[in-house]
């Protein structure tokens, strides 16, 4: 299965409390860089499960912190016609009706970015392709583990809540 995910390779800033919280009070931390964005993080979880991933990003340096096979904007033209499945992760739209006739006919395109998303969707559905607008994925299908999930990490991080 060939994969192509579009965007969102950046650097995350983590902000970390050093000791535990106290309301009112100043709390000393530390904050970390590091790799992230929800484009990078998708594309790594899928080459783990062995997917063929081509990751496009505009710029030189998120292409470099994506590693494995990258294209930038121009080649994702290029790219398309050979996904089987484009996830987009760039709330400003890249996929123009333009790039989206090149996607085939049976791909799987998932939006996952925030409005004004980054597929023209109505471009997409006209086409005949087939689109998922799957914006806040966790909070929709699993809201409770999602929510824990958040807590239990700041609770990690941050000492009790």
């Amino acid at each position: 299965m060939r994969i192509i995910v579009v965007g969102g390779m950046n650097l995350d800033l983590l902000g970390m409390p050093t000791q535990r919280l106290l309301p009112g009070d100043s709390t000393p931390g530390k904050i970390v860089m590091r790799p992230g964005g929800v484009g990078r993080n998708i594309a790594a979880r899928l080459r783990a499960l062995g997917a063929h991933v081509t990751v496009a990003a505009r710029r030189a340096e998120s292409r470099a912190a994506a590693g494995g096979e990258t294209v930038d904007m121009q080649g994702l033209a290029d790219a398309l016609p050979r996904a089987d499945v484009v996830f987009n992760t760039v709330p400003a739209q890249l996929l123009n009706e333009t790039l989206l006739r090149r996607a085939r006919k049976d791909a799987l395109l998932i939006e996952l970015a925030s409005p004004p998303y980054g597929m023209d969707l109505d471009a997409a559905k006209a086409l005949g392709l087939r689109c998922l607008l799957e914006s806040g994925v966790p909070g929709r299908y699993c809201p409770e583990s999602a929510a824990q999930a958040l807590l239990n990490y700041v609770e990690r991080r941050c000492g009790h809540v």
